[in-house]
């Protein structure tokens, strides 16, 4: 007949679990409070560069959404972006923030960057 477990340890990260017969992990439910942009120190960057961001939480799983700033207004980017990265793809000077979201308990929880401004292939104090 089996007794239980002799023992239980926490694990340095508080979410795992250990006896001598299992071991488990508690999965903690946040919701998305925070994004940050990942941007060098650099406003100029060349084509091609990749920026991304990084939201408090990965767990539930976070969306991202990249906008930029056009004609007075945000503006979703299609088809260039790839969850948490963007891949700048043009020259030019560009606004951008990132969005993120995730749903805990049945309510959608979205939160968004700081907006950055980027010189993309154009030199310091010229304009393209």
């Amino acid at each position: 007949m089996y007794q239980g477990p002799t023992f239980w340890s926490q694990s340095q990260d508080t979410s795992s679990y250990v006896s001598d017969v299992c071991y488990f992990r508690v999965l903690f439910l946040a919701p998305v409070t925070s994004v940050k942009l990942n941007v060098s120190d650099d406003d100029h960057l060349t084509v091609g560069d990749v920026i991304s961001c990084l939201a408090n939480t990965d767990y539930p799983p976070v969306s991202y959404q990249w906008q930029q700033y056009l004609n007075k207004s945000w503006r979703d980017v299609i088809g260039d972006d790839d969850g948490s990265k963007i891949t700048l793809s043009s020259r030019g000077v560009k606004r951008l923030r990132c969005v993120a979201y995730n749903v805990v308990g049945n309510k959608r929880h979205r939160i968004q960057s700081d907006k950055v401004t980027l010189y993309v292939g154009v030199e310091k104090g010229k304009c393209f």
